[in-house]
C-alpha cells in the first residue's frame, strides 16, 4: 500500500508550508511568484538575476580590496561601541573619520558578527548591491513595464564598475541603494499623491549625504554642504 504513495521530501513541506501561510494572510504570495499583472515567470527570472550577482559578487570577497584608512576604523567600530556611534579611529574614539560613518556602520556592525576579516567587511556591499538591483527592477517596471525592469536590472547587475565597487570597501554601494530607493519612494508619492512617500524620499536622499572637501574662494573647506 505504501510503495504507490509519492516520497515527501524537505522541499516539498518547506513549499506546502510557505503555501499554508500565503493562504492564511491576506493578499499574501509567495516570494517567487509574479503578480498577476505580470508574466508567470518574470519574478523567478529577476530572482535568478538576482542570485547570480550575488553569487558573482561573492566570489573572491575575501581577497577584496579594503581600505588601509577605513579598515583600522571599522575593526575599533566593531570593538567599541563609543568608537561605533562616534565614528571613532580607535577604539577611544580619540580621532575620527572624516565622513558621516553610516556605511562603515553597517560594516563595523557585520565585522562585529561575523569577526573581523576582509570577507566580513565586504558582505555589506554584495548585500546592498543585490537589493539594489531588486529595488531598480520594481522603478523601472511601475513606470515602463515588467520588461524594461528585468533589462534594467540585469544591466545594472552586469556592469563592471558595480562588481568592482561590491569587492572593494567603499560606501558608493550604500549610496547608489540610498539613491534608488529614493526614486522609488518619489515614484509612488507622485503616482499615489501621498506625502509619506514624498518623506520617506527625502529620509533616502538624507541618509546619503555625507562631508566632502569643497573648493571655495581658492582653498579646500570641509563643509556638510558637500555631498558625494
Amino acid at each position: 500500500m505504501r510503495q504507490g504513495l509519492p516520497k515527501v521530501t524537505g522541499h516539498h513541506r518547506l513549499h506546502s508550508s510557505l503555501l499554508s501561510i500565503a493562504q492564511l494572510v491576506p493578499g499574501c504570495r509567495l516570494p517567487y511568484r509574479s503578480p498577476v499583472d505580470q508574466p508567470v515567470w518574470a519574478r523567478p527570472v529577476l530572482l535568478v538575476v538576482a542570485v547570480l550577482a550575488g553569487a558573482v559578487y561573492a566570489a573572491g570577497i575575501r581577497d577584496g580590496l579594503v581600505h588601509s584608512y577605513y579598515a583600522p576604523a571599522v575593526k575599533s567600530m566593531s570593538e567599541s561601541w563609543r568608537a561605533f556611534w562616534y565614528a571613532g579611529y580607535d577604539p577611544a574614539a580619540s580621532i575620527t573619520l572624516d565622513k558621516l560613518p553610516g556605511a562603515f556602520m553597517v560594516e563595523a556592525l557585520s565585522a562585529r558578527i561575523f569577526g573581523f576579516s576582509t570577507w566580513s567587511i565586504l558582505l555589506p556591499q554584495v548585500i546592498e548591491t543585490v537589493l539594489a538591483v531588486l529595488v531598480l527592477y520594481g522603478v523601472v517596471r511601475r513606470w515602463l513595464g515588467w520588461g524594461a525592469g528585468l533589462f534594467a536590472a540585469a544591466a545594472f547587475a552586469t556592469t563592471p564598475i558595480v562588481a568592482a565597487l561590491a569587492h572593494a570597501e567603499i560606501s558608493d554601494t550604500l549610496l547608489t541603494l540610498l539613491l534608488i530607493l529614493a526614486a522609488a519612494a518619489c515614484q509612488r508619492a507622485i503616482a499615489g499623491g501621498r506625502l509619506g512617500w514624498l518623506l520617506l524620499a527625502g529620509v533616502w536622499v538624507g541618509s546619503r549625504s555625507r562631508p566632502r572637501w569643497c573648493r571655495r574662494g581658492g582653498s579646500y573647506q570641509r563643509s556638510p554642504w558637500c555631498t558625494s
